[in-house]
């Protein structure tokens, strides 16, 4: 008989954890804070299980960095809460939050589109969950995917009208991968570089042009939080591919 997990997830979705933690944010900003610090900014008065269930939630979502009693708000929230509404960074760390519970992620990498409730609850069921606790996993799930839009065309932080409006144009400062059989465009006579502190490549296809950009310098972290994204995004861009072979010379 298979073993009954223990549901690890969020208590709330993304969009109510990021709620949460605005009042941290606004009263200590990068200062360490204890748990029950925490709680209270939180809005709870001692470190009851309401509270431990809503500190692990933004914990679980990276929101909230360290342990024990040396807690304080991360990078990403900081993103989440100051970066302006249309910056593409910060949709792209709303979905690296959002798939940073491992049963999240886990779930996400299992379907190409967005799964209807039953299928997502039966699947966990199937992975040992009790039915109870399925259903409730389900929506908090469902929910946080449907906030970041991590299924279909919702999801397009790095569309090329935006970095043309936004970058004044765009150009390569490296060459790209040999192993490519596509080519990597060099700059045109009128395009303007990337921003100081950032790197970009174009990379040309028959279709069109792929446009990247990343920070010239990263720590180890945000390398593989962007190893992660890529994952997904390699996948999203797999679902648009023609399932039609391309035609012999």
């Amino acid at each position: 008989m298979a073993k009954k997990r223990s549901p690890n997830y969020p208590a709330i979705d993304i969009d109510d954890a990021i709620e949460a933690i605005k009042p941290v944010w606004a009263e200590e900003t990068r200062n360490k804070m204890s748990r029950l610090v925490l709680a209270k900014h939180l809005g709870y008065s001692s470190l009851n299980g309401r509270a431990l269930s809503k500190i692990g939630a933004v914990r679980a979502y990276g929101l909230i960095d360290g342990s024990g009693d040396e807690l304080r708000v991360s990078d990403d929230a900081m993103i989440l809460l100051e970066a302006p509404s249309g910056d593409p960074k910060r949709q792209q760390t709303k979905l690296q939050c959002a798939l940073k519970p491992p049963l999240f992620k886990d779930l996400h990498g299992k379907f190409e589109s967005k799964p209807s409730d039953e299928n997502v609850r039966f699947q966990l069921i199937q992975d040992g969950f009790t039915p109870e606790a399925a259903g409730k996993a389900v929506k908090i799930f469902l929910a946080t995917m449907d906030v970041v839009s991590a299924w279909g065309e919702g999801y397009n932080p790095h569309s090329q009208d935006e970095q043309q409006s936004e970058e004044g144009g765009s150009g390569s400062e490296e060459p790209g991968n040999q192993g490519f059989t596509g080519a990597v465009k060099p700059p045109a006579p009128d395009q303007k570089p990337p921003k100081p502190g950032m790197k970009q490549d174009i990379f040309t296809v028959d279709e069109g042009e792929l446009v990247v950009q990343w920070p010239a310098e990263l720590s180890k972290n945000s390398f593989e939080d962007i190893k992660d994204f890529l994952a997904i995004l390699e996948r999203k861009i797999q679902r648009t591919v023609n399932s039609e072979p391309d035609e012999k010379e």
